[in-house]
């Protein structure tokens, strides 16, 4: 059942991103802003921010893990890690007031009811208001804090943040440096290889289609000869017919390389607890596993009383008033 609804969270962030003091337990040493991608706003704040945020009832997913994974892996890909930050420094400086934390993610007001299938959100400004599909909310983001992004409305009617606007037909296939940007609902999206290791490549589909593409660097390979291997750390795989090295400590959060039956994979680099675990300690104390290591928060020097699980079945680890 944990590890179900664990996967029904991850997939819940994925669709919504398409969204302090260290006094962890663990030893991780890669929670800084080197490896992780944050621009200022360090691994433990998103922590805490992600705790908060989820005891204030502000698109509460059941579990604290897949928020800040997708802080520092899906959110700094898609360029958009300075909006979330901007909301998460308003998150931290809020404290414990739920109404204020509310606010943050209202443009300064409570954000209202909607109904995802009726309400597309709408540009106010650069300011992007759109009907959040978990807990019927209309959110506010300010897409001006990324520096020359705007709010658009695209061909679906939908709000999003975007460098500029733009056409199918006369769009240009290009990567830029290893930044892909493509034009999809009429709004440029990007994508930034380089977070994950990889580099943007314009490969060829079928005759006179070109896409753009992460991908490894290497030189060609067979798949069906090339045996993936972990030198040191770097995972060395044969990825669409090119040899694709990646160095599994330069992704986000902590990562080494660790083959698996038949392929490397980059793998949390610790040992303390699988991805997934998550529980309260003494009705204060949440641990969160990332990376493979726990980290401890009292819920009371976040503001809160206690911590609770959610749910008939107790599950994970959530600060309550």
């Amino acid at each position: 059942m944990k590890k179900l609804f664990y996967l029904i969270s991850i997939l819940l962030l994925a669709t919504f991103l398409a969204a302090c003091d260290d006094d962890s337990s663990g030893n991780n040493t890669n929670s800084n802003n080197e490896n992780n991608h944050f621009e200022n706003l360090e691994f433990d704040d998103i922590l805490n921010a992600c705790l908060i945020r989820d005891a204030c009832g502000v698109m509460g997913g059941g579990y604290i893990a897949p928020c800040v994974t997708a802080h520092y892996n899906n959110v700094s890909q898609t360029h958009t890690q300075p909006i979330w930050n901007d909301l998460y420094r308003c998150v931290l400086e809020s404290q414990s007031d739920c109404d204020e934390v509310k606010k943050c993610f209202g443009a300064g007001e409570e954000p209202l009811s909607c109904d995802p299938a009726t309400d597309p959100g709408y540009c106010d400004g650069n300011v992007r208001y759109y009907c959040d599909n978990f807990d019927n909310k209309m959110y506010a983001m300010d897409c001006g804090v990324s520096p020359g992004w705007i709010c658009a409305k695209g061909d679906d009617e939908k709000a999003y943040c975007t460098e500029s606007t733009c056409e199918d037909d006369s769009f240009l296939i290009e990567c830029e440096g290893d930044l892909i940007k493509r034009c999809e609902n009429g709004v440029v999206n990007m994508v930034d290889c380089a977070v994950v290791g990889l580099s943007c490549l314009k490969v060829q589909v079928e005759e006179g289609v070109f896409q753009l593409q992460c991908m490894g660097s290497g030189g060609q390979c067979d798949p069906e000869e090339f045996t993936g291997e972990c030198d040191g750390n770097t995972k060395v795989t044969c990825n669409n017919g090119i040899v694709t090295s990646i160095d599994c400590t330069s992704l986000p959060g902590d990562k080494i390389c660790e083959m698996g039956t038949n392929n490397p994979h980059c793998n949390p680099a610790g040992q303390e607890c699988d991805e997934g675990e998550e529980m309260c300690e003494d009705s204060f104390f949440a641990k969160i596993c990332l990376d493979g290591y726990f980290y401890e928060r009292d819920c009371r020097e976040l503001g809160f009383r206690y911590c609770t699980g959610m749910g008939p079945n107790d599950i994970g680890a959530h600060c309550t008033h």
